[in-house]
This record gives structure tokens, sequence and C-alpha cells, in this order.
């Protein structure tokens, strides 16, 4: 099995980190303020309803979060 399967968090972190990366590269000259925060939140015993018999509380979840804000000219963008 590939560790891309294993690991499906490490993979979408590392193509949102290769797209931070390109998209802050084109914004360099024009932005006076700019910040980006990347988060990874992983949980465990999540309480998710079961339609064949209540609620199952030992699902695990992963979430990524990813926002950036800057300031041009123009205006700002969040």
């Amino acid at each position: 099995m590939h560790a891309a399967c294993r690991y499906p968090a490490i993979t979408a972190l590392s193509g949102v980190g290769v797209l931070t990366i390109f998209t802050g590269a084109a914004y360099a000259g024009s932005a006076t303020f700019a910040t980006t925060n990347i988060q990874y939140l992983h949980g465990t015993r999540y309480a998710d309803f079961d339609p064949e018999g209540g609620f199952s509380e030992d699902d695990e979840a992963g979430i990524i979060t990813v926002e950036h804000f800057n300031t041009w000219k123009y205006g700002d963008n969040f």
C-alpha cells in the first residue's frame, strides 16, 4: 500500500504547501501586507449519526483549514 493511501492528511498538506508556494510567488510584489494560516486538526471519538442504530462515537476525522489575507493598493482580499 502506498504511503499516500495510508496518510491522506499528509498528502493533502503537501499539496496545500506546494500550492501556497506557487501562489505566494505571484503576489510577492503587489501585496503591502499578507498573512497565510494553515491548520490541521485530527481527532478521534467523534459522535456521528448511524442510520442503523443511533450514534457511533468511534469515528475519526481530519480537518484542514487554509486562510489567506492580504492588502494592496486596490483594497484587500480574504
